[in-house]
């Protein structure tokens, strides 16, 4: 018996992203659509996965499998690398506002990761 089996897999990339927060790069992981060089023109809506390390193969999986079958849409999955997460969560008890190296990474998530 012969099987056959063809799948178009989602691309997953590696990158280095440089912050001036940090002064050191961050790492991320990306996930791209299934099919995402045949449309890069369409817009896809962005997951963003903290803790990557951990939980990034099981949401990107899951977002996969999901918009496969059309239960939601096609999205492009970014995990971020977090070395430290204790600090980079840190946050003032009396407002919850991040504070230290915790506003920092708050403000590389939003103005150097996704600007």
């Amino acid at each position: 018996m012969l099987l056959v089996y063809s799948s178009i897999n989602a691309q997953v990339l590696y990158e280095s992203v440089p912050s001036s927060k940090f002064n050191e790069p961050r790492n991320v992981k990306i996930q791209l659509p299934r099919n995402y060089e045949a449309n890069e023109d369409k817009y896809y809506p962005v997951i963003l996965v903290l803790d990557g390390d951990y939980l990034f193969e099981p949401v990107a999986g899951s977002a996969d499998y999901y918009s496969y079958w059309e239960d939601m849409p096609q999205a492009i999955i970014v995990g971020v690398m977090q070395p430290d997460r204790m600090e980079d969560t840190v946050y003032d008890d009396a407002n919850f506002l991040p504070t230290g190296q915790g506003a920092d990474f708050f403000e590389f998530l939003g103005m150097e990761l996704l600007p």
